[in-house]
C-alpha cells in the first residue's frame, strides 16, 4: 500500500500515537485535553498525504530539498502554521515542537512498516513524506 493511502487509512491509529507523545511534553501539555494535544494533526496528515500523492517531478523535488520550492504568498496559513503557533501560545518549545514532528515521522513510518512487505515500501513515498513533514 502505497503511503498516501495508508495515512488516510490509518488516520485514527497515528492520531492516537500523535496524542500520547504530545501529552508526555511537560510542563506544557499538563493541563491541556485530549482535542487540544492533536489539534490540527489530522489537517496536517490529510495535506502530507495530499502532497505525496501530486506528481513531482525531480526538478521539483530538487528545488524542495534546497529550500526553493515556490511559496504562494496569496495562500492561507497551513495546518502545520497554526499548529505551531498554538502550540508556542501552549507553552512548547521549539525543541518540544521539533520533537513533535521527529514522532510523527517515526510513528508514521514504522506503523507503515509494520503494516507493509518491506518490499512493497516505496522509496519515493518515503522521500517524499519527509519532504512534506520537514
Amino acid at each position: 500500500m502505497r503511503l498516501a493511502d495508508f495515512i488516510l487509512r490509518d488516520m485514527e491509529a497515528i492520531l492516537v500515537v500523535w496524542e500520547a507523545f504530545a501529552a508526555a511534553q511537560l510542563p506544557a501539555a499538563r493541563h491541556m485535553k485530549p482535542l487540544a494535544l492533536h489539534d490540527h494533526a489530522r489537517e496536517i496528515l490529510q495535506a502530507v498525504s495530499k502532497d505525496i500523492s501530486t506528481p513531482q517531478s525531480r526538478e521539483a523535488q530538487t528545488e524542495k530539498s534546497l529550500g526553493l520550492a515556490p511559496i504562494l504568498s496569496s495562500a492561507p496559513e497551513t495546518a502545520a502554521q497554526t499548529h505551531g503557533f498554538l502550540r508556542a501560545q501552549s507553552g512548547f518549545d521549539i525543541n518540544q515542537l521539533a520533537a513533535e514532528y521527529r514522532a510523527l515521522r517515526a510513528s508514521v513510518l514504522r506503523l507503515w512498516g509494520d503494516d507493509s512487505q518491506p518490499e512493497s515500501m516505496h522509496l519515493d513515498d518515503i522521500i517524499r513524506f519527509n519532504e512534506a513533514i520537514d
